[in-house]
């Protein structure tokens, strides 16, 4: 066959395929993520040096992460390959399972059955690391948030309240759970016990959060009362009831409790222990402004200022968040 007859064949040919090729190719792309070895292998592979080989397992495999992948299922099985082995040659890379439980947690809007392979993830990384409240946390978000199983959630929290680092909105989650389910004992002793330990911030934190657990079970208790009855609680002595609170728990959240006129419990305590925390935050983040734009923010550079009581105004000067007489 003449020369340029197979160079014009091979043109047309390659033309014709340019299209079906283009295709396949991009969607082999959408699909190619770069050979994970088997965690078994890696172990014996990296010898002595497991902890540079999790490094660089984890640096090369989480650009691959974002990428868009055509089949979900397929990518949550390859993650979750991927942490497999970085976790086996590093079992306390902390930062592996939590970004991991969480991009696997995302996943699951697609990839059903994501969200098992994180819990599995983090159940393993608590095995290695039983003292690290902060992987028992993540584990009892996904079984609140996914799992939707509240006791499985207040008995990790649980596990992990008295665990060092277990912070306050964790801590706060675990006494709402409790008293909703009726533990007001449980939920009030907790705070107690942190408002009589630590430094001094940790002790006003765990104030604020008590008299706060005391609002929420006397407005749960209130709404009970108002169910039972058909008309709202007027006085502290209509919640004085073993069937609306815990028996052991009815002094504490008797004292200091009033009643609003549309019949909710409220303690003028919290009302002044929200007003210092506020505060004290807006202070902390006017001196920040400070720092960087060499001036005091106006009152009107606050953002989410709380309504002051009637009679009453806010007031910032040199540094201080006050509440002042009305004019």
């Amino acid at each position: 066959m003449d020369a340029r007859l197979i160079v014009v064949a091979g043109i047309a040919a390659a033309a014709w395929m340019q299209g079906p090729a283009g295709a396949h190719n991009e969607e082999r792309r959408r699909n190619d993520f770069r050979y994970t070895p088997d965690p078994a292998v890696v172990l014996v592979a990296a010898g002595a040096h497991k902890s540079t080989a999790a490094d660089l397992l984890w640096l090369r495999t989480l650009p691959d992460m974002s990428k868009e992948f055509a089949d979900p299922v397929l990518k949550a099985r390859w993650i979750d390959n991927s942490l497999e082995s970085i976790t086996d040659l590093e079992p306390s890379f902390m930062t592996v399972y939590d970004f991991g439980q969480a991009y696997l947690t995302y996943l699951d809007r697609r990839a059903k059955g994501a969200a098992d392979r994180a819990i599995a993830l983090l159940e393993k990384g608590i095995r290695a690391n039983p003292d690290s409240s902060g992987l028992h946390v993540r584990l009892a978000m996904i079984h609140f948030l996914e799992k939707h199983d509240r006791a499985k959630t207040i008995e990790i929290l649980g596990r992990a309240s008295v665990m060092p680092g277990f912070d306050s909105l964790s801590a706060n989650m675990l006494t709402t759970l409790m008293a909703k389910q009726r533990d007001d004992a449980f939920a009030l002793r907790y705070w107690v016990d942190r408002m009589e330990e630590g430094t001094p911030e940790m002790r006003r934190v765990a104030t604020l959060h008590f008299w706060r657990t005391k609002n929420e079970i006397a407005r749960r208790a209130a709404r009970e009362f108002k169910q039972a009855t058909g008309h709202a609680a007027s006085a502290a002595s209509d919640l004085n009831d073993p069937k609306l609170l815990q028996p052991e728990a009815i002094p504490a959240i008797l004292d200091g409790l009033e009643f609003a006129p549309d019949g909710m419990p409220r303690y003028p305590k919290l009302f002044d222990l929200e007003i210092a925390d506020f505060a004290q935050s807006a202070e902390a983040w006017a001196r920040t402004f400070h720092d960087s734009e060499g001036r005091w923010p106006k009152l009107d550079e606050f953002e989410s200022l709380p309504a002051a009581p009637a009679g009453k105004a806010w007031r910032f000067s040199d540094g201080k968040m006050t509440l002042v007489e009305a004019k």
